[in-house]
């Protein structure tokens, strides 16, 4: 009986033995799975975050050039703005008559035009006025006419203003693109 008592006893310990080795088995298959899911879990969590954080950089990016765009285009208006007023300005335009009237003949009936809204200068006595709503000074003499072309003059010096920041403009613009890919070529380094 004692020997059958080893032996059912030899195969109860085998039996636990082999349980015992199953769930050894069983629970690392099981970690091994979840250190899987974790770093497949991690991994997607960082990818979203990635692109959820360069969606918004790259929105911002937009944004900001959007903006600076609208500022540069607002201000090129109030400056080109600022400029016709200028040239309206009393001391401005009665320099500009008088100018104009020095290449006129004296003899000749002088007819002065300006645009609405600018003060009538006191140049001449025999100077008659007119307004228009075109943006010129424009001097008669008889049959001659001398204008002084003010819109014409500030588009130009617009034009003049615009070339010669075109280099810093296109550094501006170049700028937000060649930053995302100096990021990328980083990134790509980085990532194996």
């Amino acid at each position: 009986m004692r020997q059958k008592n080893r032996k059912q006893q030899c195969r109860s310990q085998n039996a636990i033995e082999h349980t015992l080795r199953r769930c050894h088995e069983i629970h690392d298959e099981q970690k091994r799975a979840a250190d899987e899911i974790k770093k497949q879990k991690e991994k997607e969590g960082f990818s979203t975050g990635f692109k959820l954080f360069f969606t918004t950089v790259l929105a911002m990016l937009n944004d900001y050039e959007t903006l600076q765009h609208k500022r540069w285009t607002e201000q090129r208006h109030h400056l080109q703005k600022a400029l016709t007023q200028t040239l309206h300005d009393p001391i401005v335009v009665e320099y500009v008559v008088t100018q104009l009237n020095a290449h006129c003949r004296h003899s000749d009936a002088m007819t002065l035009i300006l645009p609405d809204g600018v003060a009538i200068p006191d140049v001449s006595p025999h100077l008659t006025c007119l307004t228009t709503h075109e943006n010129h000074i424009t001097l008669q003499c008889g049959s001659h006419a001398l204008r002084f072309p003010a819109e014409t003059l500030c588009q130009q010096w617009m034009t003049q203003a615009d070339n010669e920041t075109q280099t810093f403009t296109q550094q501006l613009n170049a700028l937000t693109p060649a930053t995302l890919q100096e990021i990328i070529e980083i990134l790509q380094q980085a990532i194996p």
